[in-house]
Parts: C-alpha cells; sequence; structure tokens
C-alpha cells in the first residue's frame, strides 16, 4: 500500500513539475507581446493574475480584509499578500504584511546580479498603510533548471533500469533488488518481497 502511494505520488510530482516548467516557458515568451496584458480576480478578491508585459504575476492575499481610501479611489485589501512575479530576467517571491504604528522607510539588501533578497519597511504606506514587506529573487534559468531536473532525471533513467530488469530476469534474479531467485516456490522474493513473475517463478522453480 505504502509502495504504491509513493509510486502515484512520484507520477504527480513528475507531472507538476512538468507542466509548472511548460506554463513558466509559455509565460516567459508571452512578455515579449504587450497585447497579451489582462488581468484576473477571483470573486473573493483572495487571488488575482496580472499579465502587464514585461511582468507576469499571481498573488494571493489573506487575512482579515480592510477598504482603503474613498469614493472611486476605494478599494479592498488584505493584510497579508504572497506574491510570484516572473520578471524578463528573474523570478521573485514577495510577501508583503500591512501592519499599523510603523514610521519611516528602511530597506535592505543583499545578495549578486539575479540572486538576492531585499526587506522594505515602510512607514508611509504602501499600497493602503504601513507595511513590511519581505522579497527573495532568482535568475529565470536557474527557475526553470530546477522544474525539469527531476523529470529529465527521470525520464533519462526508465531506459537504463529496463534493460537492467530485463538482464536479471534472464538471470533468474529478482528485478527489483536483484537477489538470486533459484529455488523460490512463495512467488515473492525473499530479500525485498517484491512479487516474482510467473514465468521467472517456473524457470528458477
Amino acid at each position: 500500500m505504502i509502495r504504491k502511494f509513493l509510486r502515484v505520488f512520484r507520477v504527480a510530482v513528475i507531472v507538476g513539475l512538468t507542466l509548472g516548467a511548460v506554463a513558466f516557458v509559455v509565460v516567459w515568451v508571452v512578455q515579449a507581446y504587450p497585447e497579451a496584458a489582462f488581468h484576473w480576480g477571483s470573486e473573493n478578491g483572495r487571488l488575482h493574475v496580472l499579465q502587464a508585459p514585461p511582468v507576469s504575476m499571481i498573488s494571493l492575499h489573506f487575512g482579515d480584509k480592510r477598504q482603503v481610501g474613498r469614493g472611486c479611489q476605494a478599494c479592498v485589501l488584505s493584510d497579508h499578500e504572497l506574491a510570484l512575479a516572473i520578471c524578463p530576467d528573474r523570478v521573485i517571491v514577495d510577501y508583503l504584511n500591512r501592519v499599523e504604528d510603523l514610521r519611516g522607510v528602511t530597506s535592505r539588501r543583499g545578495g549578486f546580479r539575479n540572486f538576492g533578497w531585499d526587506k522594505t519597511i515602510d512607514g508611509r504606506g504602501c499600497g493602503g498603510g504601513p507595511c513590511v514587506e519581505r522579497g527573495v529573487y532568482l535568475p529565470n534559468y536557474l527557475v526553470l533548471v530546477a522544474l525539469v531536473a527531476y523529470p529529465a532525471l527521470v525520464f533519462m533513467r526508465s531506459p537504463a533500469r529496463r534493460r537492467r530488469h530485463h538482464r536479471r530476469h534472464k538471470r533468474g534474479l529478482c528485478v527489483g533488488c536483484g537477489y538470486e531467485l533459484t529455488g523460490n516456490v512463495t512467488g515473492v522474493c525473499s530479500e525485498c518481497g517484491a512479487a516474482i513473475d510467473p514465468k521467472q517463478a517456473e524457470a528458477t522453480g
């Protein structure tokens, strides 16, 4: 049961990473077309998707809501925002927390080129009140490599695994662990518990 669950989980991870890589490349390419701009927001205002070339962003709003401004300038903001932005040269993960009783503006940042982090404390108000904003940014190519690395490794290992299983099957070994199956009549490998192919069991029994 556990082995089956792990197999399903592994397939789900591979499919998820592959779809994520495809979506990432599509968004990256679409950024070159200004006419592709759009904005979508969920009915409860918690989720927003923004395509404003050369930046694409998805943001999640959670926590208590409050109205900021009056009249046509009024908008409803959440106390917390988590955003993922894809820029032409980097990917930014940003967390914004709106808090009270802040004074002044301070900013700290570190990193090298497209690697880095920053933290900004803005008592004047950033988009609707005093806030603390923290961000981490990475190069686009590094994010893409991270998405495709595991699926590519599994894809490249599959032919080698099939060849190894074929060799073990021909030699009368367990295809899972390589244990000698000569004389085994139980139908399962005594070393790893894997089921033995009936034809192989007849040949080694």
